[in-house]
Formats: structure tokens, C-alpha cells, sequence
């Protein structure tokens, strides 16, 4: 922090991130001082290695403290979404985006905001259509309109938007391995409607 702008700068930052996750075990820090090269040395490091590094220390995160979410013991979800978000948006063309974006819909869901949850099970659909995750996300995101329809009291314009969701679905994935679970659903809104 002395001597920013010196060359070996960088790479110092660059070799504490690493002996904090490598040799100390210390996530979360290390996350953070990659934050700091990438954002403020991103000339002079390898950016996209970086940020999948990041992706790896993230998940090893959620690994390590996802029990104890469920447990009452760890409460921080939204510094994990939010980690996975930023990721996103740092490579947001990079192999790995796709998982990301389900991790992040998930912890959305964890935090019952289920909304935000569809919105990104929508975004994934769009951006990287034809993938697995994406063929997931048509299947979690109908799970989590029909959570909101039926949680908010059958709104009849969200009944007619989540079944003209489901129509689209099934036409467009007539072989989903949920198209049954789908159906049901779509017919369970046609008949409150009626």
C-alpha cells in the first residue's frame, strides 16, 4: 500500500491473495484481495484466471459454511450471492457463468426472495439458451412462479403470466424431465382461472 504505483505492486498483492487462500485457508480475505488486483491492477495481472480463481474460492466458501446455513449458525447468504454476482459480472461470457447464475438464483431462493430468483433463472435462460443449466433454470423458474402464485393469494394476472410461462416451456421442451410436474401445474392455474 506504500508503493502503489511500483511495479512490484501487483504481484505483492498478487502473492498475499494466494498465501491467504493457499497456505492459510483464508477465503473470504483472499476473495478480497483479488477484488483489489482485479480492480485496481487489471493490466497487470492474468484477469480471467484471476476471476475463475475467485468462482473456485467462492464455492469453497459456500462449501465450507453452506451447513450451517441451514442450521441457523451462518446467516450470510447475500455476501455469497453477492460474490457470485460480481463474478458474473466480471467475466460474464466465461464457461462457468451459467453455474454461477443457478448458485446465485439458489441462494435467492434460500432468502425467500423468489422474484429476484425468477429474474435470474430468466436471464440465464436468455443469455446461454440450449445449456443444461439453462434447461434446469425453465424447470426452477416455473417452481418458483407457482411458489409465488399460490403464496400471493392466486393473482389473476400473475395466474395468466405463469401459465402462458408454462405453455411456452412445454412447447418449446416438450421433452423436459419435469414436463409432467409442468403440466400439472399448468393445469391447476387453467382450472383456478376458469
Amino acid at each position: 500500500r506504500e508503493w502503489p504505483a511500483s511495479p512490484e505492486a501487483p504481484k505483492a498483492q498478487l502473492m498475499w491473495a494466494m498465501l491467504l487462500s493457499k497456505s492459510l485457508g483464508e477465503y473470504d480475505e483472499a476473495f478480497e484481495q483479488l477484488d483489489y488486483l482485479l480492480d485496481f491492477y487489471p493490466r497487470a495481472c492474468a484477469y480471467a484466471e484471476l476471476v475463475e480463481y475467485q468462482y473456485k474460492l467462492v464455492n469453497l466458501m459456500v462449501k465450507e459454511k453452506g451447513d450451517r446455513w441451514f442450521t441457523g449458525l451462518f446467516t450470510s447468504s447475500r455476501v455469497m450471492r453477492q460474490h457470485y454476482e460480481m463474478i458474473v459480472r466480471r467475466a460474464p461470457g466465461a464457461k462457468y457463468v451459467p453455474e454461477a447464475m443457478l448458485k446465485i438464483a439458489e441462494l435467492r431462493e434460500y432468502d425467500q426472495q423468489y422474484e429476484e430468483a425468477v429474474l435470474v433463472y430468466a436471464a440465464l435462460i436468455n443469455k446461454f439458451p440450449g445449456t443444461a443449466e439453462a434447461r434446469l433454470a425453465t424447470y426452477l423458474q416455473a417452481k418458483d412462479r407457482m411458489w409465488l402464485v399460490r403464496r400471493l393469494a392466486y393473482n389473476l394476472a400473475r395466474c395468466k403470466d405463469t401459465a402462458g410461462y408454462l405453455k411456452l416451456a412445454l412447447k418449446t421442451q416438450p421433452d423436459h424431465p419435469n414436463a409432467d410436474e409442468m403440466k400439472t401445474w399448468l393445469k391447476e392455474l387453467t382450472e383456478y382461472m376458469a
